[in-house]
């Protein structure tokens, strides 16, 4: 099997500064990162997916909350 850190994503190369690779092999995906031999697997796809929705989902209502938080008068 080919090693899925070295195929191009279209017209876009990956950089250190881009951060972490994800990859599917078998229904598991892989996290690796850009010149390095690391690379970890996160777990079965519908798994995966599931907690990156979770996260991304708590991330946004965290911002949304800290927007509330800045333009809320001060109680002092």
């Amino acid at each position: 099997m080919a090693d899925l850190r070295s195929v191009p994503h279209g017209n876009y190369e990956w950089h250190r500064e881009r951060g972490m690779i994800f990859s599917l092999r078998e229904g598991f995906v892989w996290a690796s990162w850009p010149d390095t031999e690391a690379t970890v697997r996160l777990g079965r796809h519908d798994k995966v997916a599931a907690m990156m929705r979770d996260f991304l989902a708590q991330d946004a209502l965290s911002e949304r909350l800290g927007e509330r938080n800045q333009s809320a008068p001060s109680r002092e």
